[in-house]
């Protein structure tokens, strides 16, 4: 599926009566067992399915906007149609709704290959939450804007994530300590860890409660990488819980409280 330039929005009747409604998801199914197919090289019908957002797209006042979950097929057969794909490019997803019902742009379903999707440029803006990853590895942001977002901008529970090069997170409605820009959750020793670096161009952080909250994460091979970030503001810029296996360097650490 492609979303070239259009808008995919709620159903509004006569005068708007439905404008309030969401909608469900776009849900992509995937191959459990397959590498992801990546757009402009989709030739295999019986690898995963994609999502490619580009010029402009507009995804507005959804539930879950983009869901890797099949959730139409039976329980038991879900797992195996895990790690569908979405390449999102200078894309804006919003929410005219309030923080009702937990809106959020994406849920990252378990996938032990790489998970190639992707989100570069994009702006997400007045969202429950951003994106949520679980048992997964590989997603990639960068030079994306995150603001006026309830909970958290990405979060990871077991999985991790890469966030590179001008990414930009406004944390400033933020007041209480289970918000976060960042949240890595692990509840056992997963392989690889989280790669959070502005290394051409640095992430910025602002306000909030915390920026990066990381909640058990000692990894196996890689460690959770927090490196070339610049923080402003706020209670904790970097808050480690847990068993920690980190590498931290290189960082601006501006005007925290804490």
């Amino acid at each position: 599926m492609i979303v070239n330039g259009g808008t995919v929005t709620n159903a509004k009747g006569p005068n708007d009566c439905y404008q309030s409604d969401q909608w469900g998801s776009i849900v992509i199914e995937g191959n459990a067992n397959q590498q992801q197919q990546l757009p402009g090289n989709v030739n295999d019908p019986n690898g995963n399915g994609m999502l490619h957002l580009i010029n402009n797209a507009h995804l507005e006042n959804g539930h879950t906007m983009i869901s890797m979950n099949a959730s139409h097929i039976p329980s038991s057969d879900r797992p195996n149609y895990w790690g569908g794909h979405v390449t999102a490019v200078n894309t804006t997803f919003t929410n005219n709704n309030g923080f009702t019902n937990y809106a959020r742009v994406a849920e990252f379903m378990k996938y032990h290959i790489e998970d190639r999707s992707s989100f570069t440029g994009c702006t997400i803006s007045n969202m429950a939450g951003g994106m949520t990853h679980w048992s997964n590895h590989g997603v990639t942001y960068e030079r994306n804007t995150f603001d006026t977002y309830q909970r958290h901008a990405l979060l990871t529970y077991d999985a991790a994530i890469e966030v590179i090069n001008g990414n930009t997170f406004d944390n400033s409605i933020h007041n209480q300590f289970d918000q976060a820009a960042i949240d890595l959750y692990q509840t056992y020793p997963i392989t690889n860890g989280s790669t959070i670096d502005g290394d051409n161009i640095p992430n910025q952080f602002y306000g909030g409660y915390h920026s990066i909250y990381s909640d058990g994460g000692a990894t196996i091979e890689e460690p959770n990488i927090i490196e070339n970030n610049v923080f402003t503001g706020g209670q904790y810029q970097i808050y480690l819980s847990g068993a920690s296996r980190h590498q931290i360097e290189g960082n601006d650490l501006i005007g925290p409280v804490y």
